[in-house]
């Protein structure tokens, strides 16, 4: 996202490729749309080292197909892994949510935890047909899965009681700063949205992305506050799983990733 990173990237490659047992196999450079545009630099996406490769990945014994070219960002949202792991320990034998679902990952964590049904949600076709994917590499045949192309806050419209887990984890509502308070207002409607919905008793598990997300921690609460809640914080993690947990709800659990 910086230019002096980009400036030093073949820096960068020499001291990846240091990395013993020649396990680094490709370097992709995916700069072109991150990099400031008065920066004025005509930057191009590609390979600096090795070449197109199998595209798939493995995860807590998930495969995940993986787009690295076409996809958000890397293609697969590696820094989420052990929020995955997390929810699996809270999706046994419940009705899960997945709102946001790219291609899938909180999804088969939940069906990997045991969970009962699990919709995966995305306004984008080419993300569910990626999870669609990843279903049919993990789970084929499985019919506790359905995905949905749908804006998210038509879908959750009318869902009441519908789910008791909701997993929200949107992409980034401020690019930059000075969108910061409009973003944290559509954090706010988005988390009161999925409180609302969800079934006396379930959870809300929610992330807030971004460049600049620190400052939704304090305004987690707001959305439910003028809603009858009092409940208690069940756990609380530090920084490396990025985990915080708030109880917003009278028998209602929510963890901010």
């Amino acid at each position: 996202h910086t230019v002096g990173m980009w400036l030093e990237r073949d820096k960068i490659v020499a001291a990846l490729l240091q990395i013993p047992e020649n396990r680094v196999t490709a370097i992709y450079n995916k700069s072109a749309k991150t990099l400031p545009f008065k920066a004025n630099i005509e930057a191009s996406d590609g390979y600096l080292f090795g070449e197109n490769m199998a595209e798939e990945v493995m995860e807590y014994g998930c495969r995940f197909k993986v787009d690295w070219v076409g996809g958000q960002k890397t293609g697969f949202f590696i820094d989420q892994r052990e929020n995955r792991k997390l929810l699996a320990q809270y999706a046994s034998g419940r009705s899960v949510l997945n709102m946001f679902c790219y291609t899938g990952g909180f999804s088969f964590a939940a069906m990997q935890g045991g969970a009962i049904q699990v919709h995966s949600v995305d306004a984008s076709a080419k993300a569910i047909e990626w999870t669609n994917e990843n279903v049919a590499l993990n789970f084929p045949g499985d019919t506790r899965h359905e995905a949905f192309v749908a804006d998210a806050f038509d879908f959750m419209n009318d869902i009441r009681n519908k789910y008791d887990l909701i997993i929200l984890d949107p992409p980034a509502f401020a690019k930059h700063r000075n969108a910061l308070s409009q973003a944290l207002q559509g954090y706010k409607r988005l988390n009161a949205k999925a409180f609302q919905q969800t079934r006396p008793g379930g959870r809300s598990h929610s992330r807030t992305g971004g460049a600049h997300p620190a400052p939704a921690f304090p305004t987690s609460r707001p959305p439910c506050q003028h809603l009858p809640s009092r409940g208690r914080i069940p756990e609380r993690t530090g920084f490396v799983r990025s985990i915080t947990y708030f109880t917003l709800f009278q028998d209602l659990e929510f963890f901010r990733i």
